[in-house]
């Protein structure tokens, strides 16, 4: 495995086509590590709802069947003529953004994603374990871990849509799977929360999916 910061990994994104060669753990930056009780206090007191490694995605990233391990979520948004393929994504801190994206244009083929989400910002949002919305297309993606959305103290009913894969899913999810827990205030779904898509050949496994009480 490799160790990198987080500028580094910056620049093997900015490629238009990137292929990995071998397992990458970026660092963190910062005071708090990624282990114990300090990887908790990372999402307390740090804003992460704009931390991201990257605002926009557009290229191409082959992982070559590689793991990259991230303290932090990747992307905003994935452009239409981007792809993400043949990945391991690890998130080692708890984080309250959408792992890969918030939103989806591009291709995402055999990504599979480890991780903690836990989010309770007060705005309408749609949480996955890889996208929060997508718009294209999602085959043979797999998520493990944990997706947790809270409604605020007042105990609003906000329009959240809370999936393993995706939260709200306008495009296609194809042979997909998800374990873990997926716990959300309203819409929340194994592998989608809200679908308006297509949904095909895809599974669940040791999952607990619950509202709120």
């Amino acid at each position: 495995m490799k160790y990198i910061d987080v500028e580094e990994f910056k620049q093997i994104l900015k490629q238009d086509s990137a292929c990995l060669t071998e397992d990458l753990y970026v660092r963190s930056e910062g005071l708090f590590s990624d282990t114990g009780l300090f990887k908790y206090l990372r999402y307390f007191f740090t804003d992460y709802s704009h931390d991201l490694i990257k605002h926009t995605f557009s290229g191409s990233l082959d992982g070559n069947g590689h793991t990259v391990s991230l303290p932090r979520p990747l992307f905003f948004k994935i452009t239409s003529d981007s792809s993400v393929a043949h990945i391991h994504f690890e998130f080692r801190s708890t984080v309250s953004e959408n792992f890969i994206a918030e939103t989806n244009y591009g291709e995402l083929r055999n990504v599979s994603v480890s991780g903690d989400l836990a989010n309770s910002e007060d705005i309408d949002k749609s949480l996955g374990g890889l996208v929060g919305t997508n718009h294209n297309i999602i085959s043979n993606c797999s998520f493990s871990g944990k997706l947790r959305t809270f409604q605020n103290s007042e105990g609003s009913n906000m329009y959240r849509h809370t999936g393993g894969i995706a939260g709200d899913n306008e495009g296609r999810l194809d042979s997909c799977s998800v374990s873990g827990a997926v716990i959300g205030p309203i819409h929340v779904g194994g592998i989608t929360g809200q679908n308006n898509g297509i949904v095909k050949n895809c599974e669940c496994s040791e999952l607990k999916v619950s509202g709120l009480d």
